[in-house]
């Protein structure tokens, strides 16, 4: 994961948090991390 592509994604969880949608902001790190492990493991 780039640099850009963390900032993107770091901006949407704390859109996500602001606006209380703490669920799908779970479900958005969830899939971060599955995504990360993946690129790590090829």
């Amino acid at each position: 994961m780039s640099s850009q592509e963390l900032c993107i994604l770091l901006e949407s969880l704390l859109a996500l948090l602001e606006t209380n949608n703490d669920e799908r902001a779970k479900k958005v790190i969830e899939n971060a991390i599955r995504r990360i492990d993946k690129s790590q493991k090829d």
